[in-house]
């Protein structure tokens, strides 16, 4: 696997998540802790209700943590080297119906122990 702060790794990222394949979401960057998404949306990600459906920005959201905490895990000492979301919040704050969209995730990682 590439170093962590690279766009090797970013690319590296990006081909293993498939799914982002499918709804077009991508990395604008990453590094341990953090990382950037973004992702244009039109009509054909509405919901019945004619706004962009939760689940296409939670996908995203959470792909760009998943992504920022990866990167920050291959560059620890820590024993394990893989992750999953084992819960999540959102506060949806305001609908979206179209253009493009960044995210940005910044974790609160403090010194983990293996």
């Amino acid at each position: 696997m590439p170093e962590t702060n690279t766009q090797e790794f970013a690319e590296y990222f990006q081909k293993q998540d498939r799914f982002s394949h499918k709804i077009g979401y991508k990395i604008l960057s990453v590094s341990p802790g953090e990382s950037e998404y973004e992702i244009s949306v039109d009509d054909t990600f509405f919901n019945p209700v004619n706004i962009v459906h939760g689940g296409v920005l939670f996908s995203a959201m959470d792909s760009s943590a998943g992504a920022a905490m990866a990167a920050w895990i291959r560059s620890s000492d820590l024993k394990y080297k893989f992750m999953a979301t084992a819960s999540a919040e959102i506060k949806y704050r305001k609908s979206v119906t179209k253009g493009k969209l960044e995210f940005r995730a910044k974790l609160p990682i403090k010194n983990a122990q293996s």
